[in-house]
């Protein structure tokens, strides 16, 4: 499997999320106008070439950026702009999640980790794993959070408490 399988594996369940990013991170009433028939509206773009995953929370996104948790304030969709990062060696691709104050990635060939984003412009990793294969997919659910490899493997970790997650199984 080449190191761009994953994405393309990943695009088709990704797709909704990634349409508007196909320039860039793009912010658009897509549930709104839409929904009514009417046009989408370009607001505004942030020039990323190797965005892998997104996700929104209130007035931040989280941005799985090349090798970097980057996130952005979009409390101005016509102006977004970055609030923090943190650079993440090794991880060429990575899927994330966000649930309350903490993201949760998977990093490619680095591993798992999680950061409390409580303070979006000051993150801190608070705690991680090494990958034993390149980790591609991620979801958070309750006090879990399960890691998919690029071997078909399902990595289990409690994280009922984020600053001492547990591995449970694979």
């Amino acid at each position: 499997m080449s190191r761009s399988t994953p994405m393309r594996l990943c695009l088709s369940a990704l797709i909704a999320k990634i349409l508007p990013l196909a320039v860039g991170l793009f912010w658009s009433n897509l549930f709104g106008s839409a929904a009514n028939g009417q046009a989408l509206e370009f607001v505004s773009s942030t020039m990323w070439n190797t965005l892998s995953d997104v996700k929104v929370v209130g007035n931040y996104a989280y941005c799985a950026y090349g090798n970097a948790l980057v996130i952005l304030d979009i409390s101005d969709p016509s102006g977004p702009s970055i609030v923090g990062s943190e650079h993440i060696p090794d991880a060429d691709y990575m899927a994330l999640e966000v649930s309350g104050n903490y993201a949760y990635v998977a990093a490619w060939a680095a591993g798992f980790f999680i950061y409390d984003v409580s303070n979006p412009e000051n993150t801190e990793r608070i705690a991680g794993f090494p990958a034993e294969r390149h980790a591609i997919s991620l979801a958070v659910s309750g006090d879990y959070a399960y890691v998919g490899d690029d071997s078909s493997r399902l990595r289990i970790f409690n994280i009922a408490d984020p600053y001492h997650p547990v591995y449970m199984s694979t």
